[in-house]
């Protein structure tokens, strides 16, 4: 079980009982009646939720949908795992260069940029790739969708010169 878990559930119960309550208080008390392709008629007036199942159902679709699965935990994992060894390498490339004065060749400071340019493709492609694949959707803004795309591409193609 998620440590989250039980406070989610608290919320969407307490969501799905101010929704119930809105529809209880409404004026018209007459059923409503939906049709779809079939023409099979649907009586809506018990309906709690959008999806015309019980509030037990819609928790279990949206704890379903809300937490990773183990796939997802499986990516999350050794992404993490990627980032943080990447980060510490590219870092001791940078610093055994810099504190060694033998090692500031030509050849290093290629190695260094290298190193800068890994660091950097890290920071901006990694953390936001997972976050995409995981979310499958785009909540940061309208900048930030315009501008990591725009950074991930310029990046990994000034990394690629390199």
């Amino acid at each position: 079980m998620h440590p989250l878990e039980p406070v989610i559930v608290g919320w969407l119960a307490s969501v799905i009982c101010t929704l119930v309550d809105a529809i209880d208080d409404s004026d018209d008390d007459s059923p409503v009646y939906y049709t779809d392709e079939s023409n099979t008629d649907y009586n809506a007036t018990n309906c709690t939720n959008s999806y015309c199942i019980s509030n037990e159902e819609y928790v279990d679709r949206m704890m379903n949908y809300i937490f990773p699965k183990f796939w997802d935990w499986v990516l999350i994992a050794s992404h993490s795992i990627i980032f943080i060894v990447g980060l510490i390498g590219n870092a001791l490339v940078c610093i055994a260069v810099y504190r060694n004065h033998s090692m500031r060749t030509v050849t290093n400071y290629f190695i260094v940029n290298l190193a800068i340019a890994d660091f950097l493709v890290l920071l901006l492609c990694l953390p936001f790739t997972v976050l995409w694949d995981i979310t499958e959707t785009w909540f940061l803004g309208l900048t930030l969708c315009k501008a990591v795309p725009y950074l991930q591409v310029r990046r990994i193609t000034l990394h690629l010169l390199d």
